[in-house]
């Protein structure tokens, strides 16, 4: 007949031998699974490193624009200031001798049309 120890012992090999694979395909999954999270961490960092450095790019280029913007308003102010200078002092070398001052000249010219909606 049967041998019952050796097929006691054989099933024995087998039932560990069966436990060995379940552990060895566990362990794989298990590590497949956190190389996998390490190539999808790795992917997102990079785009963040992308999107941070787009962010920047923008950012270096609206501040560039900004400057140039405040340099055109800078020039702007300070081309109306001149006018405004000349403009008084033209006005002061053109008022009459009679002793107005600049505030009281400036009171007397009439303010200018305002405009009327239409009715």
């Amino acid at each position: 007949g049967l041998d019952c120890d050796a097929l006691a012992r054989n099933s024995l090999y087998m039932g560990w031998g069966i436990v060995l694979l379940v552990i060895q395909l566990w362990s794989s999954c298990f590590l497949s699974k956190r190389y996998s999270e390490m190539l999808q961490d790795k992917e997102n960092d990079d785009q963040d490193r992308a999107l941070v450095n787009f962010v920047w790019q923008r950012r270096g280029e609206t501040w560039s624009k900004l400057e140039k913007f405040e340099d055109v308003v800078q020039r702007q102010f300070e081309e109306l200031r001149m006018s405004l200078i000349a403009h008084a002092h033209s006005a002061s070398r053109d008022a009459p001798k009679t002793g107005g001052s600049m505030r009281e000249l400036a009171h007397s010219t009439p303010p200018p049309p305002q405009c009327q909606s239409p009715s």
